[in-house]
């Protein structure tokens, strides 16, 4: 066998050092971007506040009044005028309204405990929870929070054409409001102004830190 050539050898020399500076370059963009990734799940994991947006735009022509729905219920709210609203939804120092903007539904509600602390607030669409809260879980369309003794206390999921939420409140004077899915699983909602053992089942998986954006 003859040996290599002087010009043979320079050339796998000058492509051995490409190679490998190629590859030295895919692995620091490699880190670089792998590094990014784990920082912006910590930063999910940990995160208190963030905003919920439909997955998908509605399709044609949408309704002109933004609608609410109590969860899974299949009870509607189509918000037509404030009074209604405000009959069904009176809850003093909630700060609960409803609008439609560039065609999506927003809500905007303010969650407070029995002493008046507040534990969760919707802003249109924006949320936030108190640090003291037991958990939340959250993905691009959906939110929710626990309180401090694990209960839901606020879930809100964003569609095309409206919000579903459930949610357990209390006024400015410490007085219950429950607004949610049927307990009994036989359709309608919910909505009381009594204390009541009823609690809002979960959408996500629990705790969040291992869990985060998976539902149930």
């Amino acid at each position: 066998m003859k040996n290599m050539s002087h010009e043979g050898l320079k050339y796998v020399c000058s492509y051995g050092q490409y190679f490998f500076a190629t590859l030295a370059a895919i692995c620091a963009i490699g880190n670089i971007y792998f590094g990014r990734l784990v920082e912006t799940k910590k930063a999910a994991k940990v995160t208190l506040m963030g905003k919920i947006a439909p997955i998908h735009r509605a399709k044609g022509k949408t309704e002109t009044f933004p609608s609410l729905e109590i969860g899974n219920s299949g009870t509607v709210f189509e918000i037509r005028d404030l009074p209604h609203l405000d009959d069904v939804f009176n809850t003093p120092g909630a700060n609960f309204s409803v609008s439609k903007e560039d065609g999506q539904v927003k809500v905007s509600i303010t969650i407070r405990d029995k002493t008046g602390k507040i534990v969760a607030e919707l802003i249109s669409n924006e949320w936030k929870s108190n640090p003291a809260n037991w958990d939340r879980n959250y993905t691009q369309d959906a939110i929710e929070i626990k309180d401090s003794e694990g209960g839901v206390v606020l879930q809100a999921i964003a569609l095309p054409d409206r919000v579903k939420m459930q949610m357990k409140l209390y006024t400015d004077k410490g007085e219950p409001r429950v607004f949610c899915e049927n307990p009994d699983h036989q359709g309608g909602a919910l909505l009381t102004t009594i204390e009541t053992k009823v609690r809002i089942r979960p959408i996500f998986k629990y705790p969040s830190h291992s869990h985060l954006g998976e539902r149930l």
